[in-house]
């Protein structure tokens, strides 16, 4: 599995570059994740995390929240409609919306 981990604050931050590594991160880890920030594309062009998003929030153990982030506000609506609790228009902002909450 292809990880990427980045200290940001107090938060640990994972970058997993598929949907399949992303599933198995998150078995593996899902009683201890606060955030899942999910992009709509993972990988290309089209909106493809859906059915991840649904299968996160099925999850009994998941207690965390889902953050979709898109620059498309088409994609970032598909995946509040799939379940996501919030959306952020780019990574950029991220900080902005934890600040928001409370949590940066």
């Amino acid at each position: 599995m292809s990880l990427e981990r980045i200290k940001v604050r107090d938060f640990e931050v994972w970058g997993i570059e598929t949907q399949e590594e992303a599933r198995l991160f998150f078995e593996e880890n899902k009683e201890k994740l606060d955030f899942v920030i999910m992009d709509a594309c993972v990988p290309g062009y089209n909106p493809n995390t859906m059915g991840l998003i649904q299968h996160m929030r099925k999850s009994r153990d998941f207690k965390g929240q889902i953050i979709a982030t898109s620059g498309d506000p088409f994609n970032r609506e598909i995946l509040k409609k799939a379940g996501a609790h919030h959306y952020v228009e780019d990574k950029a902002r991220l900080t902005e919306f934890f600040s928001d909450l409370g949590h940066a």
